[in-house]
């Protein structure tokens, strides 16, 4: 992704971030993901995307209170996302925090209908 279209002015932040999201995307290797996310919100600590990709990946290796910390943080940080991570943040935090999965499942469903062709966040 061209640093300009990133929602972080770090380019290091968004090269640990794309790292992290590389592994994932490839293999789902979620340990090995979450030490590349930890090191993005560390160089930019209001990279929201980091912090919410952070989130579901503690999450599924059962470590709920950094996960929900994780979403927490990027939802704090939701107005410094685009409108299509937007859905991914929110989906988080309602996923991870506040526990509504029916409102993690209508944003889900906003989203497939704002993106039909079920375009992911840019950088996730």
């Amino acid at each position: 992704m061209p640093l300009a279209e990133a929602t972080t002015p770090s380019l290091e932040a968004l090269k640990a971030y794309s790292t992290g999201m590389r592994g994932l995307n490839s293999s789902a290797n979620y340990p090995t993901a979450i030490p590349f996310f930890q090191r993005a919100v560390e160089i930019d600590p209001k990279f929201a995307m980091a912090h919410a990709s952070l989130g579901i990946a503690s999450s599924t290796l059962g470590e709920t209170v950094l996960a929900a910390q994780s979403a927490t943080r990027a939802w704090q940080l939701r107005d410094r996302v685009t409108d299509r991570e937007r859905f991914f943040v929110d989906f988080t935090y309602d996923r991870q925090v506040t526990g509504n999965l029916e409102r993690a499942y209508q944003t889900l469903e906003s989203w497939l209908r704002t993106y039909p062709r079920g375009e992911a966040p840019t950088n996730a």
